[in-house]
């Protein structure tokens, strides 16, 4: 007997049992769907992940002032420390080996227009700053040198707020009022979406780091110091050297002091969320792989039940001529149909609960030809596996046996 007609006597089989068929299948499917959609949400958490990492850059250091500690001197002081400063700012971007740098001055801002006031985020920093972050300009310029080292009233629009107050008209050229002083529109970027610490990169306004800490904020600190390297092996030296540098400047190491500032390793942050997230991908891996052992055991269950109610049909294909190998390979090949059927429903459903995810998370996750074949071969291979058993216990019985039985 051909293998064709084998697999030929295995569908006519599942038909004429098609509840129980269509209930084993069902086990199969949903362990299929659960690891077509935990792979799925595992690969679009790890891209939107990097993605947003990638809106700050991996070859980037986030200097900033430490956090203050309470005493029981001043239980009531909260905030950060006022430690650095222009010059800070300047000294780091003296060193050697740093590809740029870029100041930050940052705080909560009303934004006054003829369309009213919108409450929205001001920083106050250099054109190398839009090089550090990766941005890009959507129209009009960036600062120019000049407007680097001065303080004029001159500011650049993110993607979201340049749609809130300019929504029809071109916004380079208008005039803004931030903390009551006029400022000039002289530049819109192009949109960037969320950052990996969660801002709105979209939903601000930047001006020269002078203007801002002169006419808005009335403050001689920074916020933070940006420092980009050339390449990703270079962070750890690029860390501990502006550390030192700070260190030696704010006096720490004469009074052997802590560190009055934090230093932010945006490769160390990817690290720590990949660790995070690694668990859970493992945890919902292994619930997807105890659902796929259930399905499998549903067609042991199931096979092993055929092979004792069909006795009689096993003995008498035997005396017709069929051989052990035919039985074998009669009910293998239907073990296997079902967990095939079963895989293509669990594609389908998994295919359909990823196109969900995306709607609601609006990552970038997509099915790929790949994973199907994958699930399909997972699929087959719990069928041939747990029906070997039943095959071979079919293929053995006797056939004067199998024939006394009806």
């Amino acid at each position: 007997m051909t293998l064709l007609t084998s697999l030929q006597h295995s569908l006519r089989a599942l038909v004429a049992h098609r509840t129980r068929s269509l209930l084993a299948a069902s086990g199969v499917a949903i362990g299929i769907a659960a690891v077509f959609l935990t792979t799925a949400l595992g690969q679009g958490a790890q891209g939107e992940l990097t993605s947003r990492l990638g809106i700050m850059g991996t070859r980037l250091l986030v200097v900033r002032p430490a956090q203050l500690k309470k005493t029981p001197a001043r239980r009531k002081i909260q905030g950060f420390a006022s430690s650095l400063k222009l010059d800070d700012y300047a000294a780091i971007a003296d060193l050697l080996g740093l590809d740029t740098t870029a100041p930050l001055a940052e705080g909560a801002v009303k934004i006054e227009t003829e369309r009213g006031i919108v409450a929205t985020q001001v920083l106050g920093t250099t054109s190398a700053f839009f090089r550090v972050r990766g941005f890009e300009v959507g129209g009009g310029r960036l600062f120019d040198d000049g407007e680097d080292i001065g303080a004029p009233r001159v500011a650049i629009l993110g993607g979201r707020i340049k749609k809130a107050l300019f929504p029809t008209a071109d916004a380079v050229g208008s005039e803004i009022r931030i903390a009551g002083a006029a400022f000039e529109v002289v530049g819109t970027l192009v949109s960037k979406g969320m950052s990996a610490d969660g801002a709105d990169a979209d939903n601000q306004v930047f001006i020269p780091v002078r203007a801002a800490m002169r006419r808005v904020f009335d403050s001689r600190s920074l916020s933070a110091i940006f420092v980009s390297v050339h390449h990703t092996q270079d962070l750890e030296l690029a860390e501990s050297t502006v550390r030192q540098l700070l260190r030696e400047r704010h006096g720490l190491e004469r009074r052997q002091s802590p560190d009055d500032f934090t230093i932010q390793n945006q490769l160390r942050f990817l690290t720590a969320q990949q660790r995070v997230t690694r668990p859970l991908v493992l945890f919902s891996s292994g619930l997807a792989g105890l659902s796929l052992f259930v399905g499998g055991a549903g067609i042991l269950a199931l096979m092993l039940l055929s092979v004792q109610e069909r006795r009689w049909e096993i003995g008498l294909r035997v005396a017709v001529g069929a051989t052990s190998r035919d039985i074998f390979f009669q009910f293998l090949g239907e073990a296997a149909m079902l967990a095939l059927l079963g895989g293509i429903a669990g594609v389908g459903i998994g295919a359909l609960g990823t196109w969900e995810i995306a709607q609601v998370t609006h990552w970038a996750m997509r099915v790929s030809a790949q994973a199907v074949f994958v699930a399909l071969g997972i699929a087959s291979g719990i069928g041939i596996v747990f029906g070997a058993v039943p095959a071979q216990k079919a293929a053995l019985w006797p056939a004067t046996k199998a024939l006394a039985t009806e």
